[in-house]
């Protein structure tokens, strides 16, 4: 099997890269980034530097990459606070590179469309833990609602050209493959924690200590990027998606003060001051996966997040810089 990946040489990307090759699969990436500005190629990698926003990219990226038998589709800007800031950005750019990226399908002539979508489709209001419900989709940012866009897009456009497509709600991705070293670009409070650890960051800041939750920060479900590897390959490893969205997570909620309390074991209390701050308006105290879904349609069952290792792998790639 041939997997075409775009934002290739990022974060997840890397990590599916890696998995990809060792589940046996020929993997070719795409990425507006060079092997020079991210990470060097895996040996057998094939790579196109291409722009998905711009339609002689798409052409020219296709006609190079010859054909493939699945689409894995990661490209998009992600950051949620900036996403408030610039709206029209994240629906403009997330919308045309996934529109692009389907037309990229087209041209390689893939049957299978996998599309990295993200928990920040569902609202306050879902109940936990959270299923992939119709009555839970109702982003809080522009960028889960780019996200939400961008399923319906694929859905509609896959079925209508007779592929199959798989939306795939990921939570907090965190830790990582020291094969890889590839740590996260966006913000979060894992890079503020290892950047505090690495004395790149005077304090990490706790937004709200009276959350409804054991220590009264907020919790979030954190589930490890090689875990996440993993149900792609058991994802492409299945007869059929059938258009369907699945969440993965960890299917655990872990505290705002467990994770410090996780980095202070590596560092010592010192070496990651806090402050804590009000809750920002709209701030979730919980978010936690229901990960039925993922068991039953693509056979994937969590490994427990690991924090220690998944701060110290962080840690590593931040202190050196």
């Amino acid at each position: 099997m041939r997997i075409l990946v775009t934002g290739g040489l990022g974060y997840l990307g890397s990590h599916l890269v890696h998995a990809f090759q060792h589940a046996g699969y020929e993997v070719a990436t795409l990425d507006v980034a060079g092997p020079e500005d991210r990470r060097p190629l895996f040996a057998g990698e094939a790579h196109v530097r291409a722009d998905l926003l711009q339609a002689g990219d798409v052409a020219e990226a296709a006609r190079l990459i010859g054909e493939a038998d699945a689409v894995v589709h990661l490209a998009a800007l992600i950051d949620a606070r900036e996403s408030v800031e610039q709206p029209g950005l994240y629906y403009r750019v997330n919308g045309e590179a996934t529109l692009s990226a389907l037309e990229l399908a087209r041209r390689v002539s893939a049957r299978r469309f996998i599309f990295a979508s993200s928990a920040a489709v569902y609202g306050p209001d879902a109940p936990l833990p959270i299923r992939e419900c119709e009555a839970g989709l109702k982003p809080e940012n522009p960028y889960g609602g780019s996200k939400m866009h961008g399923e319906r897009m694929v859905a509609d456009v896959c079925r209508a050209a007779g592929v199959d497509s798989l939306s795939l709600r990921m939570f907090n991705l965190i830790g990582g493959e020291p094969a890889v070293g590839v740590a996260p670009r966006g913000g979060g409070l894992f890079r503020a924690v290892t950047e505090a650890m690495a004395g790149r960051r005077e304090r990490v800041v706790i937004y709200g200590d009276r959350h409804p939750t054991p220590d009264g920060t907020a919790s979030r479900d954190y589930v490890d990027v090689r875990d996440v590897a993993r149900a792609y390959v058991l994802a492409l490893r299945q007869p059929r998606w059938d258009h369907a969205a699945v969440n993965l997570g960890s299917g655990e909620a872990t505290t705002v003060g467990q994770v410090i309390a996780a980095a202070r074991g590596i560092v010592g209390e010192a070496g990651v001051a806090v402050e804590v701050t009000p809750a920002r308006p709209g701030e979730l105290s919980t978010s936690q996966a229901c990960v039925e879904a993922a068991a039953d349609l693509i056979g994937w069952r969590p490994e427990p997040a690991d924090l220690g290792a998944a701060l110290s792998y962080e840690y590593e790639i931040r202190r050196r810089g």
